[in-house]
């Protein structure tokens, strides 16, 4: 059903695996969508203790009644109540997770990335064909209103035919080591930059044809682990589209986050939106509100629709998902191409 405007009269049972940070994010969204109970919540080992700290500050759950927090994924899987799975666990779990609630019969919305690699992501999904079941992939910048009206107008034609197209994207909040140790083998390019190849692949509308990659590990820890902190990314596209993407892992300022379009017609951008809307103007100068400290809260509308969306198509199989299974593909393809360039240090050329 549209987010609004419309009474949604189905109850969906949802099971939410994870509850490290992606997690609390959609737990947020899925305690405030009214189409959605919270029937479960997975954790194991000593994330249980914090997970039921986390769920006990929830006035609107009942952990002795409505919602469960289990240790056992068997639990979620035998109970044919349970209408959808969203799975915000570590990226290595992902696959199995994946693979599993299909199995047992239920659609299954999976933060990005699917799998670890590309072949392992085409496998998901053709799993998900032979069940009959929606598998979306978690890539809420799609559902972000600002950047969805940027969409709409870009197809429009509105600046004509893009050139150059830039994307930034900054951490507020530079993670606990812990999650980048959880996070396995996912490298700045799968982990973050995912999002900015994923909007390149949506707006322009086809994957690039070559990619060159630089990165630098400012962090001693992240070094050690291999993997950098501060990356760019030039991507060339068979329509003449060049795109940068620059990422990094911290951002002093706050959460940094801006796109910009050029096109043979005009500009399209999207700036760092304010927490709000007050400007102190005196003798001094001018003092604006900093923008958001992490993507859970600039980003909070875009899960939720990102969940609605979800649903619908839990509902209506027949509706079309917004996140197509090529695009998701194609996107780890060009993530693996990045990842490639910056061990290689060279242009990578992709099919």
């Amino acid at each position: 059903c549209a987010l609004v405007g419309k009474v949604c009269t189905t109850m969906f049972n949802v099971a939410l695996l994870g509850l490290g940070k992606a997690g609390r994010f959609h737990l947020k969204s899925i305690l405030r969508s009214d189409r959605c109970k919270l029937r479960y919540v997975l954790e194991t080992g000593d994330s249980i203790a914090r997970a039921r700290e986390v769920l006990s500050k929830v006035r609107s759950l009942d952990l002795e009644g409505t919602t469960r927090l289990v240790d056992k994924y068997e639990d979620v899987l035998s109970d044919p109540g349970v209408d959808a799975v969203v799975v915000a666990t570590p990226t290595s779990t992902h696959e199995a997770y994946v693979r599993q609630a299909l199995r047992a019969g239920k659609p299954v919305l999976c933060e990005k990335p699917l799998a670890e690699t590309a072949e392992s992501v085409r496998s998901c999904y053709d799993e998900a064909v032979r069940c009959g079941l929606p598998l979306h992939c978690g890539f809420n910048r799609r559902f972000d209103p600002d950047f969805s009206r940027v969409y709409r107008q870009l197809k429009d034609g509105l600046v004509g035919k893009p050139h150059l197209i830039k994307l930034t994207s900054r951490d507020g909040e530079f993670h606990d080591l812990s999650y980048f140790q959880h996070s396995g083998s996912a490298s700045i390019f799968k982990d973050s930059c995912i999002h900015e190849i994923d909007q390149l692949h949506w707006m322009v509308g086809e994957g690039p044809t070559e990619v060159y990659a630089q990165g630098y590990a400012h962090h001693p820890k992240i070094k050690e682990m291999g993997d950098v902190d501060t990356a760019i990314a030039v991507l060339k596209f068979p329509s003449g589209v060049l795109a940068t993407i620059d990422n990094g892992r911290f951002s002093a300022y706050g959460h940094d986050q801006r796109l910009e379009i050029h096109g043979d017609r005009g500009l399209l951008r999207v700036d760092n939106p304010p927490v709000d809307s007050v400007e102190l103007r005196y003798e001094r100068g001018s003092l604006t509100t900093k923008t958001y400290d992490n993507f859970s809260t600039r980003y909070a509308e875009a899960y939720w629709r990102e969940l609605e969306h979800f649903l619908d198509t839990v509902e209506d199989p027949s509706k079309p998902a917004l996140v197509k299974v090529e695009e998701v593909i194609s996107t780890m393809q060009t993530v693996e191409a990045c990842e490639q360039s910056l061990k290689e240090g060279k242009v990578v050329r992709l099919q």
